[in-house]
Order: structure tokens, then C-alpha cells, then sequence
């Protein structure tokens, strides 16, 4: 304890603390919100038949209320659910075979320029591409509903991605993220607001090449790229054809319009070998990248410079969803979902050093670091998956659980916890959806 207290002395004595030249932003202030957490069971070993089972969960995709679930099982392993984010009420709508999926997007309705689609019609029908080994990507066109005409699941197109790669080599390769270069394990459409091609245009990577596909007219790709090392991108939705990129390389910028195949490599120090990264979507001219040192960094775009370095996860960071400009999730192998509120650092002011931030009541003894992070353990084990849904909201999913988390305000009595159970069945399919729920800053998941 002596040692401790002398290492404090020392730390305070070389160590100016005032608030107003520290960017640092009363680090020790009780958290005044917490984190509401719904759970639906989805691997489906609650159910009478265990056939019915899923296995390897590998991709969610969410439009709406329509979420969409898949796993690289054989059978039965593309699940539909309505989900009600409101009632907190999830009802499953249909189960699909499309053996071995490892990436999942829905296709968006063209004519809603908003995607203020928040129902979903008893007659529709709707567009979903699947990710396979092989360079293969299905469009499927999928039933919701017991109205619809069209009463099965078909596979209406097919993308092949190592036709039209020359030369593929045979060799496996494994991308920095874990990922087999030789499965389509991201995909995602084109924003709406981008023009330079149509809408629902296909985003995809395979052996280390960007693909960029139209969906309506043709099966030959209008553009592929190499990109030595890449593991991942985000589409920036205002910026017209502007892609990040994550890899080998850290983070690079890569513009879809432009006659060269070069992208821009951001020089910094800070730039290291990445495996994921989201625009900002309320201002795109932020965003957020993920280390091999399981490291988030916040970038503008518009000097190349790093704002804010966020560190907490103990395993690969999986997944980063921002939900407004002043606050981030990030997701990991380690179980947890972490709360970053970036409110208080003022990005858009802009910050001649780069602030650390970490998590509350992480005992980090570095007085620089700001302690803007809550934790949220959400599993037992990796978070596979995560989506950011609208209004504050995050899905989450991992092998066994799907949830739903949000922010809100600590009741006034102070009461922290309290747990509800709810089944939701379909009339026209005889199945259930568990919801557990928990209010918690500090969640502990015990299931």
C-alpha cells in the first residue's frame, strides 16, 4: 500500500489536474443514465424439435422492423423475425435453407428515399443477399407474410465472384481480422443518397478485391479493384462513392469514381494495422477505426488527424456503430459491448493532441485518460454481430442471444435492475421468442 501511495504522490506532483487545461472532463462524475437490455434465446435449444437448432451464427442484417439472422449451419439456417422495438416484442417469420451463410444484407425499398419503413406488409416481399464460401452471393427474393403470392423463398440471382477474378491463386488466404479471404463474409448495398450507380448496387470483398455489382440489371461486376490486405470497409453515405478502408495497412480512403485503382493511405503514426471501421453517420467527416491492439481511434477526414483514441476491450474488437456524433458502441470477442459518450470531448472543436479515453472505474492510473466508457456485458461468449437500429438503439447478437440495448435515464427512486420475461408467437407459425430483460449501468449476464 506504501508503494501504491507513493506512486500516487508522485503521479500528483508531475501532474497539473485543473479541469481547464486537461481535456479531461470530470473523469469521476456519477453516471446519471443507464443501459435498458432486452434478450430473445435464438439458437432455438428451447424448442420441442432440436433439429431445428442453430448453429455457427454468423451474420444479422436489420431493415426496419425486419431482422434477419443467419448462421453457416446446413439447414434451416436463415431466420426472418418482425421486431417491435417499442414493445420490445420480436416474432419470428420465417425459416429459410441456404446452407453455409456467412454475411446477410437486405436489399432497401428504392422507393423509400427516407427508409422510414417502419411496418411491414402481410402481402410484401422482400430482397436479401447471402454471402457463401467460393465467392458465391445469392439474391433471394423472401415471403413475409401469409398474403404473399409468392409462398417459398427463391434464389432469383447469383454473383460469382472467383469468375471474373483471372488468375485466382488456390491458396486460403486469411485476412488480419480471422477471415477467410475466399468466403463473402462482408457485403453491404450502396447508401441511398450515392448516384453515381443504382440503387442497391452490391459492395462486397473477395481475395482481397473490392467488387462493386448492379443488382437489378446484370451479373458482371462494374467495378473490382485489388486491395493487398484489406479486411473490411464502410460506405460513406453522404460522400458519393467514398469508401474507408481497413487492413494490412491501417486505414485508407478509397474513391469508387475516380479512373485510378490507388487509395490514400492516412499518414499517421496512429494509422496502424486495422480490422474494422464506421463513418459517422450524422457527419461523415468522422470516422472510427479498430487495431490489431483491440485500439479504437476517431479520425478527421478533412486534416487526417487523429481526435481521440478509445481502449478498454481485452480480445478483437468485432464491430463499431455509431449512434449519433457524440457516441459510439464498439463490440468484441471479450463479451462486451462498451458505451463510448463523446459529447463531452467536442470533436467538431477540434484538438491539437489526440485525448485517450477508456472506461468508468477501469483503474487506470494514467490521469490523462478521460473515462468516458460504460461497460456492457452482454455474453458468455464473442459478440458475433452488431447493428445500430435507430432512435438510440443497438442489436447485438452472439451464438445463443439477440439483444437489444439502449440508453435511458436512471429512474428516480434509483431502483437499477429490474428483469420481465415475454414469449411472442407467430398465428401462422408455431414458433417462440424468449425476451429477457435487464436495466442495468453494470450489467452482469449470467444466462
Amino acid at each position: 500500500m506504501q508503494k501504491l501511495q507513493d506512486r500516487l504522490d508522485r503521479a500528483i506532483a508531475t501532474i497539473d489536474l485543473s479541469v481547464e487545461e486537461l481535456p479531461t472532463f470530470n473523469k469521476f462524475k456519477e453516471d446519471i443514465s443507464q443501459i435498458r437490455s432486452s434478450y430473445w434465446r435464438i439458437d432455438g435449444s428451447s424448442e420441442p424439435n432440436p433439429m431445428e437448432c442453430l448453429t455457427k451464427m454468423s451474420s444479422l442484417s436489420v431493415d426496419g422492423r425486419l431482422v434477419a439472422i443467419g448462421s453457416t449451419s446446413d439447414y434451416d439456417n436463415l431466420r426472418i423475425y418482425d421486431l417491435d422495438t417499442n414493445k420490445t416484442l420480436m416474432t419470428h417469420l420465417n425459416t429459410i435453407t441456404l446452407p453455409d451463410i456467412h454475411s446477410i444484407q437486405w436489399l432497401y425499398d428504392p422507393s423509400d428515399d427516407n427508409g422510414s419503413s417502419s411496418s411491414n406488409d402481410d402481402d410484401s416481399i422482400r430482397f436479401l443477399l447471402t454471402g457463401h464460401i467460393d465467392g458465391i452471393s445469392n439474391l433471394t427474393m423472401i415471403p413475409i407474410g401469409d398474403n404473399s403470392e409468392i409462398r417459398n423463398a427463391q434464389i432469383i440471382k447469383r454473383f460469382n465472384h472467383k469468375k471474373h477474378l483471372n488468375n485466382a491463386p488456390d491458396n486460403h488466404l486469411v485476412a488480419n481480422n480471422g477471415k477467410p479471404t475466399d468466403v463473402i463474409y462482408q457485403q453491404a448495398v450502396t447508401p441511398r443518397s450515392w448516384k453515381t450507380c443504382n440503387k442497391n448496387s452490391l459492395i462486397s470483398i473477395y481475395r482481397e478485391n473490392v467488387f462493386l455489382w448492379d443488382t437489378t440489371r446484370s451479373r458482371y461486376p462494374i467495378l473490382t479493384n485489388k486491395v493487398k490486405g484489406i479486411s473490411s470497409f464502410d460506405a460513406n453515405i453522404e460522400n458519393d462513392g467514398l469508401l474507408a478502408l481497413t487492413g494490412t495497412f491501417g486505414v485508407s480512403l478509397f474513391d469508387m469514381r475516380s479512373s485510378g485503382s490507388d487509395c490514400f493511405f492516412i499518414p499517421d503514426k496512429l494509422n496502424k494495422e486495422c480490422t474494422t471501421v464506421s463513418w459517422c453517420k450524422e457527419d461523415p467527416n468522422y470516422l472510427c477505426s479498430a487495431d490489431l491492439k483491440d485500439q479504437m481511434t476517431v479520425w478527421d477526414i478533412r486534416n487526417l488527424k487523429p481526435l481521440a483514441t478509445l481502449d478498454a476491450h481485452s480480445d478483437s474488437i468485432t464491430s463499431i456503430q455509431w449512434d449519433n456524433l457524440g457516441s459510439i458502441y464498439s463490440s468484441s470477442n471479450d463479451g462486451r459491448i462498451i458505451y463510448w459518450d463523446l459529447s463531452n470531448l467536442n470533436l467538431s472543436a477540434g484538438h491539437e493532441e489526440c485525448i485517450k479515453c477508456t472506461t468508468k472505474n477501469s483503474f487506470n492510473m494514467d490521469f490523462t485518460y478521460n473515462e468516458i466508457g460504460t461497460c456492457i456485458p452482454v455474453s458468455n461468449s464473442s459478440v458475433v454481430a452488431m447493428l445500430s437500429v435507430g432512435n438510440g438503439m443497438t442489436l447485438t447478437m452472439d451464438e445463443t442471444f439477440l439483444g437489444l440495448h439502449s440508453k435511458v435515464e436512471k429512474s428516480s427512486d434509483g431502483d437499477r435492475r429490474s428483469s420481465a420475461a415475454t414469449l411472442v408467437e407467430d398465428a401462422s407459425q408455431p414458433k417462440y421468442v424468449r425476451s429477457r430483460q435487464r436495466y442495468s449501468s453494470d450489467t452482469l449476464i449470467n444466462m
